[in-house]
């Protein structure tokens, strides 16, 4: 009786609802946006590449964030990459968390861009939120492109 009570217990206690969310995103350029989120939330975006890997130009993911605010330290959005036989906790470019806006980040695609895709994840916490975070991304064929996407698409990254 004491063991099926303590059991009980901690499934009561430790019962949560986790709101989950994913997305395979094909365009070479374009905004995500994560409104205000829930606790205990998790979010998934995938750039499928299949789209562009016959244009193997492409070779790099600018990212610049319109807005940025979480929890720090316990509400986080992670970058990374797709490698086969690699754990995803292992293949993580970045860590962002908190509301300082980050900088303009840029993302070097290696290897085999069909088998090495970005991935993003947002996961909150049990406790706080925040106002979540947009970002404008694009890809690129080298990196002189990349100041020519801050001249010529202004309006696209500084809207």
């Amino acid at each position: 009786m004491y063991i099926n009570s303590v059991v009980l217990f901690l499934i009561l206690f430790y019962a949560k609802l986790v709101y989950l969310c994913h997305y395979e995103i094909y365009n070479l350029n374009g905004t995500i946006e994560l409104p205000p989120y829930e606790n205990n939330f998790e979010c998934n975006w995938l750039f499928n590449l299949s789209n562009i890997a016959n244009q193997i130009q492409y070779r790099y993911l600018l990212i610049n964030f319109r807005y940025f605010d979480t929890e720090f330290g316990h509400d986080e959005l992670f970058i990374g990459e797709t490698i086969d036989d690699i754990s995803k906790y292992n293949s993580k470019f970045s860590r962002f968390s908190g509301s300082k806006l980050p900088d303009p980040y840029l993302i070097s695609l290696r290897g085999d861009i069909l088998t090495r895709s970005i991935w993003m994840q947002f996961t909150s916490d049990h406790s706080n939120t925040g106002l979540g975070f947009a970002f404008d991304y694009i890809f690129l064929t080298n990196q002189s492109n990349l100041i020519l996407s801050f001249h010529v698409n202004m309006s696209f990254f500084f809207s």
